[in-house]
């Protein structure tokens, strides 16, 4: 995530510059010390108007100074995570639809929100801090050494324990800081999961396990958090003790330099300051490497989301791909499929035809896994390129026979109670299937709601419905079935605009559809009679064997 400050080359160069004019006036400061003490006791012959007016310009140089370098780092920051947000929403949106839906709804909340947070103010943030403090510490060194080299070194050498102590503690802190992000995430989940299905929890008076399981997941974030808190404060304290060594020690010091006339008064006053700004970032090292760990663990996250690159394996539609090997059927010894050999990828359209009880539903039925083969061989192979013997309905959607109306608003019916499915997202699924005119009655409380919908409406709905749930393949298996021609037509010509790779089953022959398909498939007394495209001679023959054209 370092490199978001460097796509602009100049931003960085002006950081810089603004950092070092802001540490120097904060050095300057212990230079008007030694300058007022100096001028106290004489020693630089200023008058007191001469002495004033130097004070005055000074402040105000610092005022402005401090007042663009605060501007800039958050400015600079807003700029950054701008470019944040539209990196990590461009990579969700280039994910394939297998990983994104292997993940919680809330990960990718959480991302755009406490994470992003994180990022901002724990890493960039305290870069920028970091920057300030380091030329405070470089600056206040230099001065120290234009006094006297050996009390530079002293000062360095009393500041050793403190600047060593952080760097022993970094490993611990990070491996601490681990445990209570994954602490902060699970609570965020359990929280998301309770106000997504609230109604589910109720409905099955599960919410005593949810209290339970949330009691433990917090005692979790407290015992992972104190034990980060601890660990930090010892630290912490250790610093703040060599800190106050240093802070005395150079007073002594100082002082015996003073005692052998090697420095002046002024210069004892300018270097016990000198000194705040040599213990402060030393002190800041600690606080500020805690929180940068734990903004750089978040950025490594959110890093690797920006940079998805799908796998190796091709996990395009064409990848995907339905196989029947020589699948023969008999149920109570009734032979319902023989030597059926097919394969169906996912990036085609495949029609099914044949008459009623030719065996068009007993193929799907292999493809679902509710009737078992007699022999031959079936699979589908996932996206992994592995052979499944069931489908995995997360890359396959099924449209039955017969639509199902649930008792609730149309809304819920749609979205099948699925809080997280937007109206917004509900209302374009039903413009996408000419239901607008059921867009108002949304929410309406509809009691025998089934009986206030015609088939053909229902049939629309539950296009709607797969159209919220994204998938790889759809199979509709006779999904016209009890609608009048009119409708039926319609219904067809919607699914082949809606879907790019499918499996429709239908005992209808439709001039304009069936030429669309990539593959025509006749089935008849329980095998394949033809299979190809509707110019083919064979599908031709077949399909006027069954009176279709």
């Amino acid at each position: 995530m370092f490199n978001y400050m460097f796509r602009n080359k100049l931003l960085p160069i002006i950081l810089l510059v603004l950092a070092f004019l802001f540490s120097l006036a904060n050095v300057g400061y212990a230079k008007m010390l030694e300058l007022i003490t100096d001028t106290a006791t004489g020693k630089t012959g200023w008058s007191f108007a001469t002495l004033a007016t130097v004070v005055i310009v000074y402040l105000l140089a610092t005022a402005f100074i401090n007042f663009g370098f605060s501007y800039f780092k958050k400015w600079y920051r807003l700029h950054i995570m701008k470019q944040v947000r539209d990196d990590l929403y461009s990579s969700i949106l280039k994910e394939e639809i297998f990983d994104f839906e292997n993940r919680p709804r809330d990960f990718y909340l959480s991302k755009f929100t406490t994470d992003l947070e994180m990022l901002e103010e724990d890493y960039y943030g305290n870069i920028m801090y970091a920057t300030g403090l380091s030329l405070n510490l470089i600056l206040a060194v230099a001065m120290t050494l234009e006094m006297q080299w050996q009390i530079t070194i002293a000062i360095l050498l009393l500041s050793l324990p403190s600047l060593l102590l952080p760097f022993f503690g970094r490993n611990l802190l990070k491996s601490l800081r681990t445990p209570v992000l994954a602490s902060i995430q699970q609570v965020t989940t359990t929280v998301n999961d309770t106000l997504s299905g609230f109604r589910l929890l109720k409905f099955n008076q599960a919410e005593q396990k949810f209290i339970k399981n949330m009691a433990g997941e917090t005692k979790t974030l407290k015992q992972t958090s104190r034990n980060e808190a601890l660990i930090q404060q010892i630290i912490s304290a250790g610093s703040d003790l060599f800190g106050n060594v240093m802070y005395l020690g150079t007073w002594v010091v100082g002082t015996y330099f003073v005692i052998k006339k090697q420095i002046s008064l002024g210069q004892l006053v300018s270097l016990s300051q000198l000194v705040v700004f040599i213990t402060i970032p030393l002190g800041e090292i600690t606080p500020v490497l805690t929180e940068f760990f734990g903004g750089e663990k978040v950025g490594q996250n959110i890093s690797k989301l920006i940079n998805y690159q799908p796998g190796a394996t091709n996990t395009e539609p064409s990848a995907y791909l339905i196989s029947y090997q020589d699948v023969s059927v008999q149920i109570e010894k009734k032979q319902v499929l023989t030597h059926i050999t097919t394969q169906i990828p996912f990036n085609q359209k495949t029609i099914i035809v044949g008459e009623s009880g030719a065996g068009k539903s007993s193929l799907i039925n292999v493809l679902l896994g509710t009737i078992p083969i007699s022999s031959g061989s079936f699979c589908i192979l996932d996206k992994k390129n592995q052979p499944l013997t069931t489908p995995n309905f997360e890359e396959i959607g099924f449209l039955p026979q017969e639509s199902v109306i649930l008792n609730g608003t149309l809304l819920d019916n749609v979205r099948l109670f699925d809080e997280n499915i937007s109206g917004q997202a509900v209302e374009q699924a039903l413009k996408d299937v000419s239901l607008e005119k059921l867009i108002p009655r949304l929410t309406d409380d509809m009691p025998n709601i089934a009986k206030k919908l015609s088939g053909g409406e229902k049939r629309r709905i539950d296009l709607a419905r797969m159209l919220l749930r994204k998938r790889l393949f759809y199979v509709f298996d006779e999904p016209t079935t009890g609608l009048d021609p009119k409708t039926a037509e319609e219904l067809e010509t919607k699914i082949f605009h809606l879907y790019d790779g499918f499996l429709l089953i239908t005992h209808r022959f439709n001039q304009d559809l069936f030429s669309q398909s990539d593959n025509i498939i006749v089935v008849k007394n329980g095998s394949i009679s033809a299979e190809g495209q509707l110019t083919d001679e064979r599908i031709q023959s077949a399909l006027s064997s069954l009176k279709l054209v």
